[in-house]
């Protein structure tokens, strides 16, 4: 008796069918390295590149050997906080004044508000020549305009020359050779330590702006730089 068979017979282990009855190829997935650690030690070295620049920056309290504006007006602040009473009354007071000036209405306001600032009252007779209630019976309401710009203007120039001042004692400290303030003798402690403090809080405040513009820049190069070396390990 013979046998036959309708398929053929296969020995041995068979490859696995796809669902489609077609083998799966292996693929090979490519995958873009991440530009995180190309950026961290841009930023990294952004960072420490920028804060060195700063530190060594030559002068951030001058301009052309000058003091500026902003150093002086902060420094003179701070001095005020220690300042003698009646030296920090007379400041105080004259910024009160300009700052409400505009708003009186009346020559009774206007008495009102010299007679509650009584220093900056006396700042301003100083100027005039005449006592505060000589210059205010001179005061009417029609001519109350022009008189309220007047005691502003003098109360300006009031502080302007405070502010020069300070300047000069700023100057007289700075140490251009040893890029440092060191105390004159006849300046008084509460002036130097103003001085002073506010320079570290202004080379603080240097430095990391140049850090952080330095850490931006560092880390857009890394960036760039990643995706560079990425292309061309993609076209290899």
């Amino acid at each position: 008796m013979s046998y036959s068979y309708s398929t053929p017979i296969a020995y041995g282990t068979q490859a696995p069918l796809s669902y489609d009855g077609v083998q799966n190829e292996q693929q090979v997935i490519y995958r873009k390295p991440s530009a995180a650690p190309a950026v961290v030690a841009g930023c990294a070295i952004g960072l420490i590149g920028g804060s060195i620049i700063g530190a060594n920056k030559k002068n951030p309290y001058m301009k052309n050997g000058v003091p500026t504006d902003t150093f002086t007006k902060n420094s003179y602040d701070k001095y005020m906080k220690k300042a003698p009473e009646d030296e920090k009354a007379a400041y105080e007071q004259c910024k009160e004044v300009i700052k409400k000036i505009n708003k009186v209405k009346n020559t009774d306001e206007l008495k009102t508000l010299l007679s509650n600032n009584s220093e900056a009252s006396k700042e301003v007779s100083t100027a005039l020549n005449m006592t505060t209630d000589e210059f205010l019976n001179n005061v009417t309401d029609a001519n109350l305009s022009s008189n309220k710009a007047t005691i502003k203007q003098k109360l300006e120039a009031a502080n302007q020359t405070r502010f020069q001042n300070m300047k000069n004692e700023i100057s007289r400290c700075w140490d251009s050779e040893k890029k440092k303030f060191t105390k004159p003798d006849d300046m008084s402690e509460d002036m130097f330590k103003a001085i002073k403090k506010t320079s570290a809080k202004v080379r603080s405040k240097f430095v990391a702006k140049y850090a952080l513009i330095a850490t931006a820049i560092g880390g857009a190069v890394g960036f760039v730089a990643n995706k560079i070396v990425a292309r061309k390990k993609a076209q290899q």
